[in-house]
């Protein structure tokens, strides 16, 4: 493999990285607001 090909790959995976951690804030998210309706509406 060439060296823009090894850069290319790196950048990808530095990508990806960054795209599963807002997928995750995400999701946290949504977690949170369905913990506090569920609260909400059993009050």
């Amino acid at each position: 493999m060439n060296l823009k090909g090894k850069m290319q790959k790196i950048t990808n995976l530095k990508r990806n990285k960054i795209t599963m951690k807002k997928v995750k804030r995400q999701v946290k998210g949504i977690t949170l607001i369905a913990l506090v309706v569920t609260i909400a509406l059993n009050c």
